[in-house]
C-alpha cells in the first residue's frame, strides 16, 4: 500500500519537506493522484531513507494514543447522532400529525393556461407593445 507524503515522513523520521524535495529533485519517485496527493511506494522510499522502526509495538502504541486523543471527540459525535435521531423522530411525528389535520384535496387543482410565448426577433418588443 503506497504511502502519502505524511505517512512517508513518519515512516522515515524525516520532515515532509525533505520527502517532497527528494521527489522534486528526482531522488525519489512518486505518483501524483487525481487529487494532487503523492503516492510513494514503500520499497522506493526505504531505498533512499531507512525506516525509523518497523516494530509492532510502535504501531500499537500509536493506535492507542490516537484512540485516547479521539475519545472525547467520539463521545461528542455519539451524543450528536443520538440528538439528531431523536429530532428526526420528532419531526416525522409532527409531519404525520400535519398530514392528518390538513384536508385532503378531492380533485387535482386546475391547471392554468400557459402564458403566451414572448415575441422574439428584432421587432418582438414592438409587436408586444401593440397587443
Amino acid at each position: 500500500m503506497p504511502y502519502t507524503l505524511g505517512q512517508a515522513a513518519k515512516a522515515t523520521g524525516k520532515n515532509k519537506a525533505t520527502i517532497f524535495q527528494a521527489i522534486k529533485s528526482g531522488k525519489l519517485s512518486a505518483i501524483k493522484d487525481d487529487f494532487g496527493r503523492y503516492a510513494i511506494d514503500p520499497a522506493e522510499l526505504h531505498r533512499l531513507y531507512p525506516p525509523v522502526s518497523s516494530g509492532v509495538e510502535d504501531s500499537e502504541a500509536a493506535r492507542r494514543e490516537q484512540t485516547l486523543e479521539n475519545a472525547h471527540e467520539t463521545a461528542m459525535l455519539r451524543l450528536k447522532v443520538e440528538f439528531l435521531e431523536r429530532l428526526n423522530a420528532q419531526l416525522q411525528g409532527e409531519n404525520e400529525t400535519l398530514k392528518r389535520l390538513l384536508p385532503q384535496p378531492s380533485e387535482p387543482p386546475a391547471v392554468s393556461e400557459p402564458a403566451p410565448a414572448a415575441n422574439r426577433g428584432i421587432f418582438g418588443w414592438w409587436k408586444g407593445r401593440a397587443a
